[in-house]
Formats: C-alpha cells, structure tokens, sequence
C-alpha cells in the first residue's frame, strides 16, 4: 500500500495516495521498517500531511544515523533516514540542517562504499 501510495502521489494523483494512505496497515518493526516509512513518508509529504509527517518523523528519529532506507532488507537502497528526517522537518517547520548534514554524510560514506 505504501508503494502504490507513493506511486500515486509522484504521480500527481493525490486523491487515490490520500485514499491508498488512509486503509495503510501499521508499518511492522521488522527489516522492511525505513523502506515503507521512507514511502509512507514520501506520500505524506507530497499531500502535505502534517500529521502524519509528525508521527513518521518520531518513527525515524531512532534510525537517523543508519543506512540508506531498505539497505537492511537486502531489497531496495533508498535516500537515508536522515534525509526523510529533513524533507519531514520541512514541512513540520522544523529546523532540517542537522538531519541534511548527516544524510550529506550517509550519503558520501555510502557513494564511496559502492565504487
């Protein structure tokens, strides 16, 4: 569901995200756990929810410093934790500077892991 929504909201089809997004499942603490926040956040914040935005951002607070969403899963390498927590902290009206400096971070140390 967290896909598709995602899928939806790139897509400029806000209103099947908004539906998709509102019959999503919890999202289960297991490896797949940064993959479907990372999407669920994506849709959040392409609808501007900022209620959803606020619970995701405490969801992925604990993982800031971690690999690129999905790595853990062996599945899907997505942007970092930390830079979900920037984008998030953007719309919260938060402060983000902290969270991109350490994505810019993550994302350097994992760029040049992968050469």
């Amino acid at each position: 569901t967290d896909v598709l929504a995602a899928a939806h909201a790139a897509a400029g089809n806000l209103d099947e995200a908004r539906r998709l997004q509102h019959h999503a499942e919890p999202i289960q603490p297991d490896y797949f756990f940064t993959l479907f926040t990372t999407f669920r956040a994506m849709t959040a914040l392409a609808l501007e929810d900022r209620t959803q935005a606020a619970d995701l951002y405490e969801a992925l607070l604990p993982h800031q410093d971690g690999p690129p969403a999905g790595l853990e899963s062996l599945s899907l390498a997505m942007q970092p934790p930390a830079q979900t927590l920037a984008d998030l902290s953007r719309l919260l009206g938060k402060d983000p500077s902290r969270h991109q400096t350490r994505a810019t971070e993550l994302t350097t140390l994992w760029t040049a892991e992968a050469s």
